[in-house]
């Protein structure tokens, strides 16, 4: 979910039209700046869950699709952002377009590749429940399903390193926050009092085959998708935030924790076994910070107090138990100083008292104040 070291510019007028069914729309999303009032979804409606979340862009909204892949040795991600860089942190330069791309790739000897692509407008089309969108010209884009249960990405911009293709399949289905999609039309989408987010993809079979200026870059990992979007700038949204997904033995876990802007604790909890849900919620959900030393748990964090090694999650699994959760880092793989840290690392748990599995996971620290 989240971006990091993140450069960019934004603005930008929606255009929209339904084409062929009800359930197929187009947005073709201008890379100018919409000088208006936005209209921002925060509730479930039946169908449509990975399409634009906010109409008319201006300078205080934004709107994104995030993707990854996580292997044990290399990790890349894909953002796709309607955004002006006042919609999201301080210090950013300016691209002179709301409609940008941000990829990272991540080596195993810790040096990170880092490009941005840039276009005069990103045309999302919302078909069913999934989304699919594409810069003219083909120089990027992602195609998925209406089920959400396969996503493709593919590249063509070797001006700027990037070329190739990134496919996903759904091991593990699609949530709102504090709910299943099962749950369908009115589900808040909210995290605290302004930031969105859907969950289209928890868990995937991911291959990756890209040529990174002039580096080929092919594996197979664990491949996750889901989308952002707030009706203020990204930096105002919480205090703070803990983010991570894992994939460990059969089950599929995301979290979600955060202090919001009056100082209140709220969280959200997914788990799901041999893709089948096993729990969706905003309820029984705890994530805090472990260190091999005491000051680097402290709870919450600000931009000032020490990282932490790892985390510990619990989420409650109604008539199942506890699922208890270790993630610990094995390496930072981006860093904004007083800001956003990300890691990679090993995670280990299960229900209390039952087998206990390893696998790998991505987890993140946000501080804006």
């Amino acid at each position: 979910m989240r971006l990091s070291s993140i450069t960019h510019g934004l603005g930008l007028s929606i255009l929209s039209s339904a084409v062929a069914t009800s359930t197929v729309n187009v947005d073709v999303i201008s890379g100018q700046t919409h000088t208006g009032s936005s209209t921002v979804q925060f509730v479930s409606g039946s169908s449509g869950w990975d399409g634009p979340m906010v109409r008319n862009l201006n300078d205080t909204t934004f709107d994104m699709w995030y993707f990854d892949v996580l292997s044990t040795d290399i990790q890349t991600v894909f953002i796709f952002f309607t955004a002006n860089t006042s919609a999201l942190f301080p210090g950013l330069p300016d691209l002179d377009t709301a409609t940008w791309l941000l990829a990272t790739v991540t080596f195993p000897n810790g040096s990170l590749f880092e490009t941005i692509v840039t276009a005069d407008r990103l045309t999302v089309t919302t078909d069913g429940d999934g989304s699919s969108g594409t810069f003219p010209g083909g120089v990027a884009a992602w195609t998925g399903t209406p089920d959400t249960s396969t996503y493709a990405l593919t590249f063509n911009a070797p001006d700027a390193g990037l070329s190739g293709t990134v496919t996903m399949k759904s091991t593990a289905p699609a949530h709102f926050p504090c709910a299943p999609t099962s749950a369908g039309a009115g589900q808040t989408l909210k995290l605290g009092q302004s930031l969105g987010w859907f969950n289209a993809v928890p868990d995937a079979r991911a291959k990756v085959n890209l040529n990174v200026s002039g580096t080929p870059v092919e594996y197979s990992g664990h491949g996750y998708h889901d989308k952002n979007w707030g009706s203020v700038p990204e930096r105002d949204t919480l205090r703070s935030w803990y983010w991570g997904r894992a994939s460990l033995g059969p089950y599929s876990v995301v979290w979600f924790d955060y202090i919001d802007l009056e100082g209140n604790e709220g969280a959200s909890g997914y788990v799901s076994q041999d893709g089948k849900i096993l729990t969706s919620t905003c309820a029984g959900v705890r994530v805090r910070p472990t260190s091999l030393t005491a000051s680097g748990a402290i709870y919450p964090p600000t931009p000032t107090t020490p990282l932490p090694d790892g985390f510990s999650v619990t989420i409650g699994v109604p008539g199942q138990g506890t699922f208890i959760l270790a993630a610990q880092s094995s390496r930072v793989v981006s860093e904004g100083e007083g800001l956003d840290v990300r890691w990679v690392g090993t995670v280990s748990g299960g229900f209390a008292g039952q087998q206990q599995y390893k696998g790998i996971g991505m987890f993140e620290q946000f501080t804006f104040s």
